[in-house]
């Protein structure tokens, strides 16, 4: 079972606050509580996997040595039982190598042309991941001999903003199904319950990194475990956490204006029905069609702006305003 693409940014858009708000300890109503085999499956990177191996998704970090052992080991003795496969991007440095990779597979529309893709590139990146480590510049230009021209450009926005999608769905998934050591894995039954989120822990980072709106500034690093205060724990970076019926003064509207450029945890909390609105949700759509993590941040910052306007006026709030927002 393949996820379809292309998906539009405003089913992401609901896709990613539905979770939320019924994941996270800001909710205050419904909690989604597990999630079918067939939906981790959707998410999954189903290519290399045969009909008798999907019981278990393997979760890699592209910049894990002993994930690259594990994924070698497999493809020489036999490329038939890769199976199931999620990425864990949350590191900075595994996101343009991960995005490369899948958006050139999605660049053919073919399912067995993209299996073809994935499987023989993701060899070639496995054989020979220190060097294009060193040099990711080199590993997308490999990927790009691969592209499909004959379908899209390679600036065409659209395999690009699947790809890093699609990679944010499978961090969240990874996450909220505790799936936070590499490699590691999902073993998949009928249902499959979310392991309880203890706040101020190691994992309820990751949590926080992920349900956050995916123009975050991603870490350079990890959190560590045992260890809450890592680099990249919300109190370390600009945390905006907006309720979109407060209303707001100008100046609040261009400080946040000026600290979404630089990146930071975005969050917006209150009752779903407010944080599901149409208007918030046609207001995020168009940031999820842009290829790359600093566009969409360039993009929402610019929006911020614009809700603050020029001048100096009455406070506003975020779902009363937007709809003005081009």
């Amino acid at each position: 079972m393949h996820l379809k693409f292309p998906i539009s940014g405003l089913s992401l858009a609901y896709w990613l606050l539905a979770l939320s708000v019924t994941t996270t300890a800001f909710s205050q109503n419904h909690t989604r509580t597990s999630f079918t085999k067939e939906e981790l499956i959707a998410e999954s990177f189903t290519w290399l996997a045969e009909d008798d191996n999907r019981d278990e998704i393997h979760i890699y970090k592209l910049s894990c040595p002993a994930c690259i052992r594990e994924m070698t080991t497999v493809f020489d003795q036999d490329p038939k039982n890769v199976g199931l496969i999620n990425f864990s991007t949350y590191k900075k440095a595994d996101r343009p190598l991960a995005q490369a990779l899948i958006a050139t597979t999605l660049s053919h529309t073919d399912e067995r042309k993209r299996a073809e893709t994935f499987g023989e590139l993701l060899n070639i990146f496995v054989h020979s991941s220190q060097q294009f480590h060193k040099d990711p510049e080199q590993w997308q230009s490999l990927c790009l001999n691969f592209w499909n021209y004959d379908e899209y450009e390679i600036d065409d926005s659209l395999p690009w903003a699947d790809a890093l999608n699609w990679m944010d769905r499978q961090n969240r998934i990874n996450i909220l199904m505790d799936a936070t050591s590499y490699p590691g894995s999902i073993i998949l039954k009928d249902i499959n319950p979310i392991p309880p989120i203890v706040e101020k822990t190691y994992r309820d980072q990751f949590v926080f990194v992920a349900l956050s709106i995916p123009w975050l500034k991603y870490p350079d690093v990890h959190p560590v475990k045992k260890a809450p205060d890592s680099q990249n724990h919300p109190q370390q970076l600009p945390v905006i956490i907006i309720n979109p019926l407060k209303q707001l003064g100008t100046l609040d509207w261009r400080k946040h204006a000026d600290t979404a450029k630089k990146g930071a945890f975005w969050n917006f909390v209150g009752d779903p029905d407010i944080s599901l609105h149409p208007r918030i949700l046609e207001f995020l759509a168009p940031f999820f069609d842009l290829p790359t993590d600093t566009k969409r941040r360039e993009a929402f910052a610019k929006a911020i702006e614009s809700i603050a306007g020029d001048k100096i006026g009455s406070p506003k709030s975020i779902l009363a305003t937007i709809p003005r927002v081009k």
